[in-house]
Parts: structure tokens; sequence; C-alpha cells
């Protein structure tokens, strides 16, 4: 939730308590926070451990409780408000207070643009009468359910004084998400709708039905839901940018909904009096798809009503249809539908189908079109083969309908006519842009159905041309010729740009995580094959054979499993490998605790580790050397668990100075160069089973140390003239006065 919120009940609480009081109240809280940002966003929880917090410090104070407290927050916060301009907001919301509960949502979804982060609850009333109605509440947080019934409470008191009981009759709570009902019991006689008789001027009737000839002349970008999702009736400018072929199909398919922020489920399209943005899915036919008669040059309709004759005379009727001037005859068709006139366009010869495909007589289609209006429920108006109204037979399921057809006027010069077809699919795709409507969910209850009454958001002339869209298909009732001819951009359309750049926003920071966690492992990667400091130097543009350096003194050391070679040949060949694995894990282990760089491993559990390179150390063979013990350590407790094989480790250590870096372009690999490497490992071959043999140079490097030597003698070492004096690393002084003493 937004600071605001949670502002609000720090000035209160102050204001009433004092400022000694609220600080026990937020510390009880575990709330840190001194100050509140409006437009910041807080945890949940800090609202319910404030309510806490307020019981333990002030509670027996005044006898109240948690859900008092709730109560008294939601006051906290209709009269908190008022400070930012909203009070005025509420008080022309609605007439009255049942107005105004069904107008929450529609608040809210106002204020997005203020809060685009904002997780609004859900309002809808049912069960209204004179005397009140049912208020539900859908939330995902929650605990809040007195906190509404507080707010609701102040409201009344501020903008509708009146008398108001409020109870809790129903509440369901998921993981997810909580649903309250309440009912609300207050004089709600102006409600009341006005009666048919009020509208109209004495001594006269309005008449009781429209056609929807006429509805959809005045609302052409309006469409009709069906039960199913299904757009079943549609105004001809829809027909006309998206076609025909979105009738029938499920809207969620032709349609993103992007207001209000809930489900596009029928339910919330039946009770959500909010506005409604919708942007479609599918791509709109370019304006420059207008076909032109070749001999008269004059425009023809796309699709509906098709042009079935293309003479040299040709012309444009008054009736809006495209025909042959000499060769028909124009004629209208007339019914009576309670009391309104339907016309029916038509030519001297034309069949009428159903949507069964059975053809249909004049005088057939013209008993259909005089039936009674209230059929229109389970017979919708659909358009014949050749472009005109009827309703359909009731054996039909479909409940498909279209308006009246209009001209699609070519928006190019008549020069344009030469220019390839695929120059112009090309600009058409370059241009294709979405319909972005706005408007409101009615629904229909004698026919089952939801009327969206909307309007196109245009921002400028350039985005009509790409719509195929013309001034004269805007409506002037609603501003929207204004908007367009002054290149304003309307809100809602800032809105979805905004909403469009957060959205893209967020993708970037989600590819830049998955790029920062591929970095990662790429690094980790390579760090397990280079050391970190030369790796470092390499990824900073330094040449390999750059990274080599001299070291004056290190301390390296091998390990061997012995046996190994008699384990090979008697246990499978797999085994070896899980043997040998865990075994160079645990050392790995041991490496990243003492701080030694593991060398490299060889296939014959030969395990190499160097201490003072690439990192200079000055005490460098005291590492090594408790790794060393913990090796013999681990190797112990690892043998018993994994084999019963007799496998021992014997180790080798001298420390002296050494070149290593970096040798090799394909395949790098970080190299010890010299004689100190030799010589450590004939220390190895010349160890015993489960003894650390070390040369006397590693010996005087750990003399005034915690490790106990004790000497070997002088051993003969291939590749030297004269034998080399040896110490053993028996442990550490206080383990091994300890055990002297046990």
């Amino acid at each position: 939730m937004y600071g605001m919120l949670l502002e609000s009940i720090q000035h209160y609480l102050k204001e009433i308590y004092g400022e000694e009081v609220w600080n026990k109240i937020r510390s009880l809280a575990g709330v840190e926070n001194r100050v509140f940002v409006t437009h910041h966003r807080y945890s949940d929880d800090l609202f319910l451990k404030l309510a806490d917090g307020a019981v333990e410090v002030v509670g027996k104070q005044n006898g109240w409780k948690k859900k008092d407290f709730m109560k008294f927050f939601g006051n906290c916060f209709v009269k908190f408000f008022s400070n930012y301009g909203y009070d005025r907001i509420v008080r022309v919301t609605g007439r009255n207070l049942g107005a105004f509960l069904n107008s929450i949502d529609n608040i809210h979804e106002q204020m997005r643009f203020g809060y685009p982060k904002m997780e609004s609850p859900s309002f809808y009333c049912e069960d209204e009468t004179s005397s009140g109605l049912s208020l539900h509440y859908l939330s995902k947080r929650k605990g809040f359910k007195y906190y509404v019934i507080g707010q609701i409470e102040q409201v009344v008191r501020e903008f509708f004084p009146m008398e108001i009981e409020i109870t809790v009759i129903g509440h369901q709570q998921t993981a997810h998400n909580s649903h309250v009902i309440y009912r609300l019991n207050f004089d709600n006689q102006s409600s009341k709708p006005f009666i048919p008789k009020a509208l109209s001027p004495p001594g006269k009737t309005i008449p009781k039905w429209l056609s929807l000839d006429t509805f959809f002349e005045i609302f052409p970008f309006g469409f009709v839901i069906s039960r199913n999702m299904k757009i079943s009736m549609a105004g001809s400018y829809i027909l006309t940018i998206l076609g025909d072929s979105v009738l029938g199909m499920d809207v969620c398919e032709v349609f993103a909904l992007r207001r209000p922020k809930v489900e596009f489920t029928w339910e919330n399209l039946q009770r959500n009096p909010v506005v409604f943005e919708l942007i479609s899915k599918i791509p709109t036919k370019p304006a420059s798809s207008t076909t032109f008669c070749k001999e008269c040059q004059s425009p023809s309709l796309k699709e509906y009503p098709k042009c079935t004759f293309m003479k040299p005379n040709c012309d444009v009727i008054d009736s809006g249809y495209h025909s042959d001037y000499k060769g028909s005859t124009c004629r209208t068709k007339t019914a009576t539908l309670n009391g309104v006139n339907v016309h029916c366009n038509g030519v001297k010869k034309w069949n009428g189908f159903t949507s069964a495909g059975t053809e249909t007589t004049d005088d057939e289609n013209q008993n259909e079109v005089g039936k009674s209006y209230e059929g229109l429920a389970n017979k919708d108006l659909v358009k014949t083969k050749n472009g005109f109204n009827c309703l359909l037979k009731s054996n039909d399921k479909t409940g498909l309908w279209r308006s009246k057809a209009r001209w699609d006027l070519h928006t190019a010069s008549k020069s344009s006519l030469g220019s390839s077809d695929t120059e112009g699919d090309e600009t058409s795709a370059k241009r294709q842009r979405s319909l972005h409507l706005k408007g409101e969910m009615k629904y229909i209850s004698s026919w089952g159905k939801v009327l969206f009454v909307c309007s196109p958001l245009i921002s400028d002339l350039d985005e009509m041309v790409e719509l195929g869209l013309y001034m004269s298909d805007l409506g002037i009732y609603d501003r929207s010729q204004e908007m367009v001819l002054s290149g304003i951009k309307p809100l809602p359309q800032l809105e979805y740009a905004r909403d469009q750049l957060i959205d893209k926003s967020a993708k970037l920071e989600e590819n830049l995580r998955k790029l920062e966690e591929e970095r990662q492992r790429s690094d980790e990667l390579l760090y397990s094959m280079l050391p970190r400091p030369v790796a470092d130097r390499l990824k900073n543009g330094a040449k390999p054979i750059n990274t080599c350096e001299y070291f004056e003194s290190v301390t390296v050391l091998f390990s061997y499993l012995d046996g190994f070679i008699k384990l090979c040949s008697s246990v499978d060949a797999m085994e070896v490998v899980t043997i040998v694995n865990k075994m160079f894990i645990t050392f790995d282990n041991l490496s990243e605790k003492y701080d030694v760089y593991k060398f490299e491993t060889l296939g014959d559990a030969v395990y190499m580790a160097v201490s003072g390179a690439p990192v200079r150390k000055v005490r460098h063979a005291e590492p090594m050397a408790a790794m060393a013990l913990a090796m013999m350590d681990s190797m112990t407790m690892f043998l018993k668990d994994i084999t019963k094989h007799t496998l021992t480790l014997s180790i080798g250590m001298h420390s002296g100075s050494t070149a290593a870096g970096i040798v090799g372009q394909k395949m790098p690999q970080y190299c010890l160069f010299g004689d100190t490497v030799n010589i450590a490992a004939r220390l190895r071959t010349t160890s015993l089973p489960m003894r650390i043999h070390i040369s006397d140079s590693c010996d005087a490097c750990l003399k005034g140390t915690e490790f106990q030597t004790e000497f070997r003698g002088y051993i003969p070492l291939k590749g030297l003239k004269e034998e080399m004096k040896t110490h053993w690393l028996i442990g550490r002084k206080d383990e091994i006065l300890k055990e002297q003493r046990s």
C-alpha cells in the first residue's frame, strides 16, 4: 500500500495521544520509519501491526480492540485525504450514497495515474432497495474488513449526512483474496430512477424502443458481448477496422482489457460500473485496402455490402450502397417495431439468407423484421447476403448481427492507384496500430448480454489515417474531434504510454537481472578454472603472457590416493569416479577454508595445491600445513563411508621459488614452473601412507608456529645429486599435548 494511508494513521494518533504514545506504538509494531512517504509503497503488514501496537499501548485506556482501531484507521484516512484534495472528488462522485458506492472502483481507476502500482480493492452493489443495499468488497489484502466499515461511516458523516447501519453478512477468505459482504441500511429513496413519463413533456410519450440501426449509427464503435464472451453484435466501424470476422469470436481474442485491472470475465463485465478500456489484439485493416472501380474510379465497399455490378456509369445512391445506377432501382423496406420505424435498404433484385444458408423471399424477410422487438433477446439481427438486416431464424444459435456498412474512402490521391500491392502492404504493416476503445459496460437484462458503449481514443491525425478513420466517424458529443484537431493526447493514452514504458522498464530490469545471473555463472566458471586475480586481469584486457610472474617463496603440496590402481582393477569405473569426485570435492572445500589455491587434479588421484601464488603471502607454509592435516583427518572418515577397500593418502610439501602464469591461448591454463614443483612431487612419492612428508625449507618456514614436525632423515630424490634433509609434519602442538596427557 502507499504511504498516504500510513500517514493518516500517524497524523491522528499523534494528534490525539501525542508523540510519545505514537513512538511506543511504532516501536511495538516494529516500524522503523519515522516519516512515511506519500507515493512510496509499504508492506500491508505494517497496517495490522500498528493496530496491534495501538491495542497494546492505549487499548485498555479506551476499551478498544483491534477491530475498533481498524475502524478508527478508516475514519482517519477519509478525514486525511482532504489534505490532498480528494474530498472534492468524493463530493461530486455521486448524487447520493448509492451512486457513490457504485462508483468507488471508478475513483480508484482514475487515481492510478498518480499511483500506478496501486492494488486497489473492488466494490460492487447488489440487492439495492429504498432502505439500503448489499456491498461486496473483494481484495487481495486480509484483515481489512473493519477498516472498510470505518471508511464508509466517515464518508457518510462528511458527505451524505444520514443515519446508517453497517453489518457484515458474509465473509469468505482464501489463500489469495478476501470477499466480504456488508449490508448497509440507510434511506435510499433518492436512488430511485425517474419514471419514463417524467422524461417527456406533458401529454407526449417517447418511444419505448430504439432500433439497432439507429443505436449503432449513434455508437458505431459499440458492440455486444454474450454470456459465453462471444461478440454477437457490432457497430459498422468496428467491423470496418477489425474485419467482420470478429463476429462470433471470443472477445478476449479480439481485445485486451487494459482497465480496470481485473480478469476479463463475464462476471466482471456484468457487475463493474467503471470505465473500461479495451485495446485490439488483432491487426487493424489499413485504409489503403479500399478498392476502386477501374472504369469510374469511385470507391467500392470492401466487404459489406458487396458491389455486384461494376459498369461505366457507377455512382453512389442515397441509401449508402454501391450499385448499378442504371440497372437497379433502390427501394426501402419499412417495418414497425413497437412504434419505431426500422428501415431496411434494398435493391431491385436480392435474396435474403438465414444463417443456416436457406434462401428466403423478400416477404419472408419482411415478416421477420416486423416481429416484436422483444424477440431480439433470442433472435438477434444478422446481415443477409447483400448486406441487409433481418432477424435470425429460431433454429440459429450464433446470434451474430452486423450494422449498416459505411464507405471506406481511399486516403491517397488517384495518382497512387498505380503503386504496387506489395508497396502498400509494406506501408500498412509499418503503420499498423491497435484500436483503443474507452467506454462503459452496460448489462441489458432483457437480452442477457452486455453492451459496450464506447468511443475510440485517437491521439492525432496520423493515427486516424493509419486506422482508416475520418473526422466524421468521431462523435461530436464526446469531444473526440476536438482532441484530435488540437493534438492533445487523451489522458488514458498518456497512461497507456506510461504503462508501456513501465512494462518495458520491468522487462529491461528482468533481462538485466538474468544477464547478471548469467554473468555470475560465467565468472564462477572462469574463477574455477583460473585464479580470481589472474582472471580479472584477463577480463580487463591483459594478454595471457603478461600474467606470468616470479614468486620468491611459495609452498606446493602434492597428494596421492595410495591403492588407486588396484582399486580401478577391482571395481566398476563409475564407482571409481564417484570415490575420486567425493574426495576432490572435500579437498576443494578445505582449500577455500584455508585460502589455498587448488592448482590441478589428475586422473590418477593426484591433487596439487599452492600457497603464496597467485596472491603473495609472507606466511604461506602455515595455511598449507593446516590444509594437509585437515586432508588426513577428512580421509579417515571419508574412506570408511564410501568403500571397503584399503585406501590411504600420502602427501608431500616443499617451499621454494617458482614462476607462474597463463600459457597458451586456446584452453589457457595457469601453470607453475621451477624445481619447487618437481621437489614437492618427489617428496610425495617418497612419503609413507597417511604421512605428510616435508622438505627442510618447509620445516624452516614452520619453525616457531603452532605446527609440530620431526626429523625423518636424508632421503635420495630423483633428479637431485645429493640426498635431501626431510621431516614429517605430525600435527599441531596443542593437540599433541592433549593426546599425550590423555
